[in-house]
């Protein structure tokens, strides 16, 4: 995946669903049990053929988004889940925000 174009298929995710699969939510994306539960939060599972599954934590009320692609998490300030993956992928001349 380069793009968010190249993304085939997206999938919103439980905890328990991402859990389930062998990884831990406050692991991959660095980020406290307590601010998981002090916050509203969707977790979305991108994926395109043959390649590793990108994941998107985003907090909704705040506008952050945390992004994970086979490394460690990337977090920026975004409108919605797919202007992450834009700014992830830098879509758009879009860049990722601290």
């Amino acid at each position: 995946m380069k793009t968010y174009e190249d993304i085939q298929t997206m999938d919103q995710l439980s905890q328990d669903d991402f859990e389930g699969h062998g990884s831990n939510l406050t692991t991959t994306f660095d980020i406290s049990a307590d601010e998981l539960t002090a916050q509203q939060w969707e977790l979305w599972s991108c994926c395109a053929y043959n390649e590793p599954n990108l994941h998107v934590l985003y907090f909704p009320t705040c506008g952050r988004a945390g992004v994970v692609h086979g490394g460690d998490a990337a977090w920026t300030d975004a409108d919605s889940v797919q202007d992450a993956i834009e700014r992830y992928f830098g879509d758009d001349d879009k860049e990722m925000s601290n």
